[in-house]
C-alpha cells in the first residue's frame, strides 16, 4: 500500500498520524446504541440468543447460541439484531472487546452481555468501523471498568467518545473492498491449513497407535490380548496390568516455589502461564505435588477425556 502524500496529527495517542484529508469524530456522533436487555421470557417461535461466546472476531459463532422462545412481537423487542449492527461483548473474561459484524439478517436477539453499535441515520460506516475496532484493543481497554462485584466491563459512556478516524465515503468503501477480499483470501488459506493439520494430526495419531500395538513389523505372527480395546497382538507381546508397570508419586514441595504447571488437551504439560484460558489459582503451592521428567501426569478430573 502507497504512503499518503501528506500527514497530520490525530490528536489521539494510540492512532498517532492520519492523512490530512481525514477526519476524527467520536463514535457517539456516528451511531445508535441499543439498549443492553432481556430476551423475552414466553414460549413461541424460537428465536436465536447471542451472546457473548458467539462473538468470533469477525464473524458470528451461530453454534453456540442458543434458542429462546417468545410469544410476544419480536420485532418490537430491543435486541432484536439488524445486517449491519456491530456486536461487542460488553462483559465476560476472556472475551470483553470481542466484536462482529453482522452481515445479513438474522432471526435473534443479544442477551445482556452483548452491546450493539447500530446506524440508523446512513451516520456510521459500520464495516469500517468494525475493521477499526476489531484491532484496536488497547483503545478498547481504556474504556473498561471494575464492578462491585469484582466484573469487568465495557463502560459505555467511555465508549461512546471513542474517537474514529474517517475518511471520505468513498476511500471508506474502498478500504473495506480491499480488506472483505484480503481477510476472505486469508480465511480459506487457515481453512486449509487447519484440515491439513487435522489430517496430520489424524495420521500421527494411526502411526502411533499401530507401533504401540501390532509393533514395527507388518509381518510378525498375531495373538489374541484379551483386551478389547486393544485387539491383536505380537503373539511374543504380554499383557500386563497397569500397577506392574507404574507405581504413584507423591513427592511434595516444600515452600511451593517450583513453576506451577497445567495440563491440556492440546499443549500438554505446560506452564500455567502459557495457557490461553486462565484456570484458578491457588494463594499457595505449598505442599503441591511435584513433578519429573518422564513422569507421567493425569487429570483426575478429566481422565475421561483422555488428559494426560
Amino acid at each position: 500500500m502507497q504512503r499518503y502524500e501528506s500527514y497530520k496529527p490525530s490528536g489521539v495517542e494510540w492512532l498517532g498520524d492520519i492523512p490530512c484529508h481525514w477526519e476524527i469524530k467520536q463514535l457517539r456522533w456516528l451511531a445508535d446504541f441499543v439498549e443492553r436487555g432481556t430476551a423475552p421470557t414466553y414460549a413461541d417461535n424460537g428465536m436465536l440468543v447471542i451472546n457473548q461466546a458467539c462473538l468470533s472476531t469477525y464473524e458470528l459463532n451461530l453454534s453456540k447460541a442458543k434458542y429462546h422462545q417468545s410469544k410476544e412481537d419480536v420485532r418490537n423487542f430491543r435486541g432484536f439484531l439488524k445486517k449491519g449492527d456491530i456486536l461487542i461483548a460488553s462483559t465476560g473474561r476472556g472475551v470483553l472487546g470481542k466484536c462482529c459484524f453482522v452481515n445479513s439478517e438474522i432471526e435473534g436477539f443479544v442477551d445482556s452481555h452483548v452491546s450493539i453499535v447500530r446506524d440508523s441515520k446512513d451516520r456510521l460506516p459500520a464495516k469500517f468501523v468494525f475493521y477499526l475496532l476489531s484491532t484496536q484493543y488497547e483503545m478498547i481497554n481504556a474504556c473498561l471498568s471494575q464492578g462491585s462485584t469484582n466484573q469487568t466491563e465495557l463502560q459505555r459512556d467511555s465508549f461512546r467518545k471513542l474517537p474514529i478516524p474517517l475518511p471520505p465515503r468513498a476511500e471508506q468503501d474502498s478500504i473495506v473492498m480491499f480488506l472483505d477480499q484480503k481477510t476472505a483470501e486469508i480465511d480459506t488459506a487457515i481453512a486449509k491449513k487447519k484440515r491439513l493439520i487435522e489430517l496430520l494430526q489424524e495420521q500421527k495419531s494411526i502411526l502411533i497407535n499401530q507401533a504401540v500395538t501390532r509393533g514395527l513389523n507388518p509381518d510378525v505372527a498375531m495373538r489374541d490380548s484379551g483386551v478389547d480395546w486393544i485387539g491383536e497382538i505380537p503373539a511374543h507381546w504380554f499383557v500386563i496390568p497397569n500397577r506392574y508397570v507404574f507405581r504413584e508419586q507423591n513427592m511434595r514441595s516444600i515452600k511451593g516455589e517450583e513453576t506451577h504447571l497445567s495440563m491440556s488437551q492440546r499443549y500438554g504439560l505446560v506452564p500455567a502461564k502459557n495457557l490461553e484460558t486462565k484456570t484458578l489459582q491457588s494463594e499457595s503451592y505449598d505442599g503441591a505435588k511435584l513433578c519429573k521428567a518422564g513422569d507421567l501426569v493425569q487429570n483426575r478430573l478429566k481422565a475421561h477425556l483422555a488428559v494426560f
